[in-house]
């Protein structure tokens, strides 16, 4: 499977459709992480990103299909501004995942998503926080990874707070 294959399949196309990334969606996957990454707004900067994190960690349609790349961390962290993209942002990966045949909880071997926002249950079941071996997409919004960044977890028990200082870093 290449990246153009893989990259249909997480949006449900087929082989035959015309469907295919970006040219930087597919540097991102292919070549070193860039310093920076400019693209306009509606260009695939999620998906792009996203999906280049999944294969260069090793997955493939249905599991692990190489080893990782040892410069590509365990960890994608999406940090956005408001709810209603951290929302769509975990909708979005989910759907990707789910179509690449990988998306599982913590602790099963796979790819999980977690949204990291104040009042939720990642703060009273932070199941993510344990399992730091596995690959897991954190979704969170500006306030609640900044306040985990300083260790003052927002909304959190001052216990959890080394730890998910920690995982974040």
């Amino acid at each position: 499977m290449n990246f153009d294959d893989f990259f249909r399949t997480a949006f449900g196309k087929s082989a035959d459709s015309n469907y295919e990334p970006y040219g930087y969606q597919r540097r991102l996957a292919q070549e070193p992480w860039p310093d920076l990454l400019e693209v306009p707004t509606g260009m695939g900067k999620t998906a792009g990103v996203t999906l280049a994190w999944l294969w260069k960690r090793g997955w493939r349609n249905g599991g692990r299909g190489s080893a990782p790349d040892p410069d590509t961390p365990r960890r994608l962290i999406w940090c956005l501004p408001m709810r209603v993209l951290v929302e769509q942002t975990e909708r979005n990966a989910r759907a990707w995942l789910q179509r690449l045949a990988i998306l599982g909880e913590p602790g099963q071997g796979r790819v999980s998503v977690h949204l990291l926002m104040g009042g939720s249950e990642d703060v009273k079941n932070a199941t993510w926080a344990e399992y730091p071996d596995e690959d897991m997409i954190l979704i969170g919004t500006q306030d609640m990874l900044l306040s985990r960044a300083l260790m003052r977890g927002y909304g959190m028990s001052r216990y959890q707070w080394p730890v998910h200082f920690a995982w974040l870093q």
